[in-house]
């Protein structure tokens, strides 16, 4: 078994999703009596910790391609959208995706 390369999370994707987690706290304390809003949100950035400490391209594309995905769906269920400001943040993200994970073209 050969070993796993060390790779850095890129600094402009670790701020991204440092962001992210900073609106995700804000969004669950603005509505603590939403169990399902809190859950939606905590569901979506649990493994961003992992992911920021041990960054490897594979738990970035599961992030993108897993859990916001996931994540919107399960908003939308609420009735809610994500908050616009998650939008500037999730744009770094992609671009890093791409560039990190290469995707293969639909």
């Amino acid at each position: 078994m050969g070993a796993v390369a060390v790779v850095e999370c890129p600094e402009p994707l670790r701020q991204a999703l440092l962001e992210l987690l900073r609106w995700t706290l804000v969004s669950i304390r603005n509505k603590p009596a939403d169990a399902n809003l809190c859950h939606a949100y905590a569901d979506h950035m649990h493994n961003v910790p992992d992911l920021l400490a041990r960054f490897r391209p594979n738990l970035l594309a599961y992030y993108w391609e897993v859990e916001r995905p996931s994540f919107v769906r399960n908003l939308e269920t609420t009735g809610q959208k994500p908050p616009g400001a998650f939008e500037e943040f999730w744009e770094v993200v992609e671009r890093e995706y791409h560039r990190l994970c290469k995707p293969a073209a639909p």
